[in-house]
């Protein structure tokens, strides 16, 4: 308690200095620590007497140990008392400008940071234990990033494992979740694709949006509990189902496709049924394929390892499967965001007929703009052939976990459907295909046994394919370009041998000829014509991966180096659009690529442009209007069914499509 002879007095500069009855001066400086701090805060940046340095992201960083024991003790905890001069602390997996913010914090008591640098500095701090800083950064996440980026915001969480921000973003979906559905994020998710097998019967039946997302979750915890599946090959796909009478979904089956009863109503189109007696065989074909050798041995390989997955559902646990929300998309489909075998995802249900009914979830969708998934093919399609033709887009052949295929099918962008065309005469996978004279042609490729020279041609009036002169050469994993109504098949492979012999075929003559052959043997090579030349791009030996690029000149029947790619690629696809070369993902030798390059010959140079949603190997690429398809190919974990959209004029690639009802 103080004397009643002390005397207080209080200064302007904060000071405050008393004087007791015994003579006793007592001096408080309150700006004194701030003063010091700073004083600390200039020997560090001039380096006078500083003998700690911190090591991270190829940066060194002085500061005084003192400093870093008291406001950052986490720092040092793992380190030992020593005699030596200075002390060294090397920090790994952190952002160097993260971690120069908070040893500016810990001297000034001052945090300055950009909202892009926001996440970095919250790893940085909780890595760190600095727990006033994560707090705040953790409020300016939800406050001002999650509403922009809600995506970005929960995978950091999720590698994070923050749990009250992973639930304030979940909360954020719940309550958005009608909004987040028309936002382009939302279709770059992976999907649970459902699609309802319906009769007339049941066309006035009804039932909730989130009560039908929730059967989904249940039927895909029940697959992946019993590991019936991987969580990969359970969204590669679209699961033809129908509801039991007891309310849960079941995959539809050969037996069902068969049957006499009322299941076999279900099935409504011959699109579904094909694709059913497709996925009914997949795995046997699979097993079949893992105990022969492989064409493809790198795609099989990681699937088989996808596949195997029984001894790792031990992780699976309740709380990794919920519904966040649900909105009603349409009379006849409904989505939700949910969380299945703890990963993020989209699950999209749609029905032939007006089955989900809940009209007072679906807002205004039903007017103005929608942003909808571009549809899938039926199946997964690797070096499928790809054509336009009269604006519709078909795809022909192509194989599937090593199955080549003899299927076709065609895609409608009006309508954003695909519908299935007349199968080949003969299974080919690894083909290539053109138009020529209005009609389609499927050239050459591989049947699963040995490589084929046959050549199957295509007419849209009656719905039929016939054989066309076979090619002088057996070739699969080639290249095809057309100049002057003329085919050139160059390169690929044949038996044991990479090939670089080139072949042009006359539709009037009806024959192939030789002409001349590339300066380089290439295998799994894509090619184009672009202003009365072929360009032969990328590809392999065998060995080597090729960024090298060769250029035909039929005038002069003369192949010519030019620049090459800035990436190394095989199995990619190519385009030609407004008179530049676009090549598109592939294999680099050790990644599967997402990466795409633009030529522009008017200035013999290579440049980047925007890069793929999905990495894709054995991809084929199609020009349909303004727009570059990239259609199918290899992810790296699956055979792909989806389609790509990329528009020049934003320099983006679009997994939807925007109708206007």
């Amino acid at each position: 308690m103080k004397s009643s002879s002390q005397t207080t007095n209080r200064d302007k500069m904060g000071k405050t200095r008393c004087l007791t009855a015994a003579g006793r001066l007592s001096f408080q400086d309150d700006v004194h620590i701030r003063k010091v701090l700073e004083a600390l805060n200039e020997q560090r940046e001039s380096e006078r007497f500083c003998d700690a340095v911190v090591k991270v992201g190829g940066r060194e960083m002085k500061c005084h140990r003192s400093i870093l024991a008291a406001a950052i003790p986490k720092l040092l905890e793992n380190q030992s008392e020593t005699e030596e001069t200075v002390l060294t602390v090397v920090l790994e997996g952190l952002d160097s400008t993260a971690v120069e913010v908070l040893i500016e914090f810990a001297y000034t008591a001052q945090l300055n940071v950009s909202a892009e640098s926001v996440l970095g500095v919250y790893h940085a701090s909780k890595f760190l234990g600095m727990k006033d800083v994560q707090d705040s950064c953790e409020q300016f996440i939800e406050e001002k990033i999650l509403p922009l980026d809600w995506r970005t915001v929960r995978s950091f969480a999720e590698q994070q494992r923050c749990a009250n921000l992973l639930t304030a973003v979940d909360k954020f979906i719940e309550k958005h979740v009608e909004e987040i559905y028309h936002n382009k994020d939302f279709f770059q998710l992976p999907r649970l694709q459902v699609e309802l097998a319906t009769t007339r019967k049941r066309q006035n039946e009804s039932i909730d949006s989130e009560k039908l997302c929730n059967v989904a979750i249940k039927w895909a915890h029940k697959q992946l509990e019993e590991g019936n599946i991987s969580l990969t090959v359970l969204l590669e796909k679209t699961h033809i189902m129908f509801l039991t009478s007891d309310g849960e979904l079941k995959e539809c089956t050969m037996e069902d496709l068969y049957s006499n009863d009322e299941k076999s109503e279900l099935i409504t189109t011959e699109a579904q049924r094909e694709y059913i007696r497709y996925t009914c065989t997949s795995q046997e074909q699979l097993s079949k394929h893992e105990a022969n050798s492989s064409e493809d041995e790198e795609e099989l390989i990681v699937l088989l390892e996808n596949n195997n997955n029984k001894k790792r559902q031990s992780w699976i646990v309740e709380k990794d499967f919920r519904l966040i929300g649900a909105v009603q998309t349409s009379d006849n489909g409904c989505t939700g965001l949910a969380v299945v075998g703890g990963l993020l995802v989209a699950i999209s249900i749609h029905s032939q007929t007006q089955y989900c009914s809940n009209s007072s979830d679906s807002g205004d969708s039903s007017s103005g703009e929608e942003w909808v998934l571009i549809a899938p093919m039926n199946r997964g399609r690797c070096s499928v052939g790809a054509v336009n033709l009269n604006g519709k887009l078909y795809a022909i052949g192509g194989y599937d976990r090593g199955d080549c295929l003899n299927t076709v099918e065609l895609y409608d962008a009006q309508v954003n459907e695909w519908m299935p065309v007349t199968n080949l005469n003969s299974s080919r996978g690894r083909l290539e295909s053109e138009v020529v004279n209005g009609k389609v042609y499927a050239i050459g490729g591989s049947n699963g046994h040995t490589e084929l020279s046959t050549v199957e041609t295509y007419d849209e009036t009656t719905n039929t394919w016939s054989f066309a002169p076979s090619m002088l050469q057996c070739r699969c994993n080639f290249g095809t370009g057309v100049i002057n109504g003329r085919i050139y098949a160059v390169g690929g492979y044949e038996g044991p041998r990479n090939l670089k012999s080139v072949e042009m075929y006359d539709p009037v003559t009806k024959e192939w000829r030789r002409v001349a052959p590339m300066n380089t043997e290439r295998n799994n090579l894509c090619v184009e014509a672009l202003d009365g030349k072929l360009y032969a791009v990328g590809g392999y030996n065998g060995w080597t991966c090729f960024n090298t690029v060769e250029c035909y000149d039929p005038e002069e029947n003369l192949w010519s180096l030019i620049p090459p790619m800035k990436i190394a690629r095989r199995g990619a696809g190519a385009a030609v659009l407004h008179g530049k070369l676009y090549v598109i993902g592939g294999y680099d030798g050790t990644n599967f690529l997402n990466s795409v390059e633009c030529y522009d010959p008017s200035t013999n140079e290579w440049k980047h442009v925007a890069s793929l949603n999905t990495s894709r190997h054995n991809v084929t690429a199609v020009v349909i209007g303004d727009h570059i398809y990239a259609v199918g190919g290899f992810g790296g974990t699956s055979f792909l069914n989806s389609l790509e959209c990329y528009d020049p004029k934003s320099d983006k690639w679009y997994c939807f499509v925007n109708c206007k009802h």
